[in-house]
């Protein structure tokens, strides 16, 4: 299982970034996956199993979504707390990533 957690910012999980991702708040890292243009993608879920919150490229909200995009990660839209994230956005919003091979 391999998990992260945002940034602390405000220390309030209710509080959110520019971005939609909440302050001092954990997520669960679902796989990995790279475009056929190059872009690094990470499937990411909000434990809470609904509202992923995140708004930029490549969330539910984006534009950057096209049909070959979408067939090549098997991607839909749904409210169930899951989104993708590019791996720059990834970065600079998260504040650790830890992998319990113990899981």
């Amino acid at each position: 299982m391999i998990t992260c957690a945002s940034h602390t910012n405000s220390g309030n999980h209710d509080k959110k970034n520019e971005k939609g991702i909440a302050d001092s708040h954990a997520y669960s890292v679902l796989g990995t996956d790279q475009l056929s243009n190059g872009q690094k993608l990470l499937k990411v879920r909000n434990p809470w199993g609904k509202n992923e919150g995140f708004n930029g490229n490549w969330s539910d909200k984006s534009d950057s979504w096209t049909d070959a995009f979408k067939a090549e990660v098997d991607y839909f839209k749904n409210d169930d707390g899951i989104y993708f994230i590019s791996a720059e956005d990834y970065h600079s919003n998260m504040k650790m990533t830890h992998a319990n091979p113990d899981v």
